[in-house]
């Protein structure tokens, strides 16, 4: 059981760092807005979203980008790095609550899925760079 848990929560950890690097892309990731209004982009484009489902889930992810924005704003250095975690997974668990909330069950499933992959692929490049295999050159 606490294997599974360790896994969840390596999985939504994996996943928010997945996101927040596709949302940063090369310049930083830009205000809140740029990297919701990627976010739903990407969503639209693989869930096939209708637009009533576009506005909603731009509002999601831009609820959720400002807090991610506000939560390293007010971070510290003093804070603990398993509360900065368990608040990291709050505000994700309940982002993906409110998607939730909006999509198809089909949908959902396929978010999902999509989310699992990306954290996979992100654990695989970085195994990949720890052994010094396709670290960037300089």
């Amino acid at each position: 059981m606490k294997a599974k848990k360790t896994l969840v929560l390596t999985l939504l950890f994996s996943t928010l760092c997945v996101v927040t690097s596709l949302a940063q892309g090369r310049n930083g990731g830009g205000t809140p807005e740029e990297r919701a209004t990627k976010a739903t982009e990407r969503l639209k484009k693989s869930l096939n979203l209708t637009d009533g489902q576009v506005t909603q889930v731009q509002n999601i992810n831009l609820s959720f980008f400002k807090e991610q924005e506000q939560a390293r704003a007010n971070q510290s250095n003093e804070t603990d790095r398993d509360q900065r975690r368990a608040e990291m997974k709050a505000r994700m668990d309940k982002h993906d609550a409110d998607l939730q909330k909006v999509l198809t069950p089909e949908q959902y499933k396929k978010y999902l899925a999509d989310k699992e992959k990306e954290a996979k692929w992100r654990q695989n490049r970085q195994n990949t760079q720890d052994q010094g295999e396709g670290s960037p050159t300089m």
